[in-house]
């Protein structure tokens, strides 16, 4: 048995997936799925136009790309003080070369294929012990939503579970860290 936290697929049907203690599998239309990245597979991104070019986590936001299907890999995690153990990143459909990521920080990459663990830039500070439990870009507008403390044996008491959105949507200029700044998360579950 497999569990994904989540799957991405290039436009010639090739599928990578990040799995729960299964690692990261690769799909190419055959039954048997090779696993090109061991251990624990969380948050993918894929090239819509070359299945070589792959993003995968392990946890807690331990970023790594490959340039050639899986077979090699380089690190380029951003230093988020506090992510969660699986940690959302997204690739801007509109910008191949346009990433975020999001722990206790909001994270953006405009270099693409070429990211470094020095290539992220800290966007926005949910403070500790907020964290990012998802997050979206598109034409450079981020949202991203956040919990903290998350887990119900964080719980101090009653009351202490808090839920929300940070994005820089309405920003004069996307790329400020200025730009971004809460919304309300109305309609968030309580959990």
């Amino acid at each position: 048995t497999v569990q994904f936290y989540y799957a991405e697929a290039s436009s010639d049907g090739t599928v990578y997936g990040g799995t729960q203690d299964n690692g990261t599998l690769k799909y190419e239309g055959n039954p048997t799925w090779p696993e090109p990245f061991g251990g624990d597979g969380g948050d993918i991104i894929v090239h819509p136009d070359d299945p070589d070019l792959v993003v995968e986590e392990y946890v807690f936001m331990l970023i790594s790309r490959s340039q050639n299907g899986g077979v090699t890999w380089t690190q380029i995690l951003p230093d988020d003080p506090f992510p969660r153990f699986i940690a959302p990143f997204h690739m801007d459909p509109t910008d191949t070369d346009r990433w975020v990521a999001a722990g206790q920080m909001i994270w953006t990459s405009d270099q693409g294929w070429a990211t470094t663990s020095h290539s992220w830039e800290s966007k926005y500070d949910f403070t500790f012990p907020r964290q990012s439990t998802a997050v979206d870009i598109y034409d450079g507008t981020v949202y991203s939503a956040w919990c903290g403390p998350c887990n119900p044996s964080d719980f101090t008491g009653p009351g202490t579970f808090q839920a929300g959105l940070a994005t820089n949507a309405g920003a004069a200029d996307l790329d400020d860290p200025a730009g971004y700044h809460a919304v309300a998360g109305n309609g968030l579950p309580n959990r």
